[in-house]
Parts: structure tokens; sequence; C-alpha cells
């Protein structure tokens, strides 16, 4: 019995030390383990966040190549544009010049229109003046007789004026007698009877 309590001592003891051992060792896989998945997750995090990383400068450079991509298209665009607009600038330039010259030549063409007018009417102002001389004319000699119209006839008026006097007088028969000698006579005659001279004077 004198041994038994020193032996149950050491015993206790060295169980004591064996199971502290195994619960420091325990402790300590635990801890490394903890550790150890501790560090691989954030080596994960860490890969993931690199695989992102480059995918977002991947990312980038390609949205920076569409960029250029589409700057050159527009670049391109604004040369068709501005080639497009010189093209339209002369042809506006063209379109002028070619209208100050239809404008110039209708002006042209309006004077001489107005002159044609101007000159039409003269011309018309004139007939009509001369159509009531005309008249005027024949009431005259629808006064006179053969003798006092021959010197007149023969002096101043040709065959063609003498038949339309003629045709306007209502007292004919001293203006036919008047032309018998007239230097147009055959004219006149031809014209107003359709003979050289009437068979017999007609007293129209």
């Amino acid at each position: 019995m004198k041994y038994v309590k020193p032996i149950l001592m050491i015993l206790h003891g060295v169980i004591t030390i064996f199971l502290g051992t195994i619960v420091a060792l325990m402790l300590t896989a635990d801890v490394g383990d903890f550790k150890s998945a501790t560090f691989a997750k954030t080596l994960k995090e860490k890969e993931f966040e690199i695989q992102k990383m480059a995918f977002l400068s991947v990312e980038k450079d390609s949205t920076i190549e569409q960029l250029k991509l589409t700057q050159e298209l527009l670049n391109a665009k604004i040369v068709s544009i501005n080639i497009t607009k010189d093209s339209i600038d002369e042809a506006n330039k063209s379109l002028t010049k070619d209208l100050s010259v239809l404008e110039k030549q209708n002006l042209e063409y309006k004077k001489k229109e107005d002159k044609k007018l101007q000159n039409q009417t003269r011309i018309n102002e004139l007939n009509s003046r001369r159509e009531q001389d005309i008249k005027d004319i024949a009431k005259t000699f629808n006064k006179m007789k053969s003798k006092e119209l021959k010197p007149i006839l023969e002096n101043h008026y040709d065959s063609d004026t003498i038949v339309k006097i003629y045709r306007e007088m209502s007292v004919k028969k001293e203006l036919i007698l008047a032309m018998d000698k007239h230097p147009e006579s055959v004219k006149f005659f031809s014209r107003v009877f359709g003979a050289k001279k009437p068979k017999k004077l007609a007293t129209k």
C-alpha cells in the first residue's frame, strides 16, 4: 500500500500529460486546418478577383476597340457628309448661275416682247387712225366731182389706198370716172370689178 499512492499519482500525471498532449495536438490540428481553410478561401477570393479584373480588362479593351471602330465609322460618315455637302454646294452654285442666266434671258425676252407689244399697239393705233382717216377721206370724196378728184388721186394716192377709200364711199361714180386715166387704173379696176375697166360705170 505504501507504493500504491505514488504509482497512482505517477499514472495520473502520465494520463494527464497524455490527454493534454492529445488535446494540444487536436487543438493545433484544428487551428492549422482553420488557418489552411481560411488561406484557401482567401486564395480563391484573390484568384476570383484577379480573374474578374482580367475579364474587366479584356472587356475594357474590347469596349475601347469598339469605340475606336465606332469613331472611325463616324469619321468616315463625316467625310462622306462633307463630300456630299461640297457636291450639294457646287450643285447649288451651278443652279444659281444657271438661274441667273435664265433670269437674264427671261428679262431680255420680256423686254423684246414688251417692245413688240408696244410696236404692235402703235401699229394698231396707226391702223385705227388710218382706217378713220380713210373713212373721213371717203366722206369728203362723196361730195366731190370727178374733175376735182382726178388730180388728188393721181398725185397723192396709190391704187391700194384708193380701193380702201372706194369701199368706204357711199357715192362711188365720181371716183370711178376720176380713175379712168390714173397710172394704176388697171390695178384698181381689176381689184374692184375683176376687169381692166367696167363695161358700164357702176353707181354704187
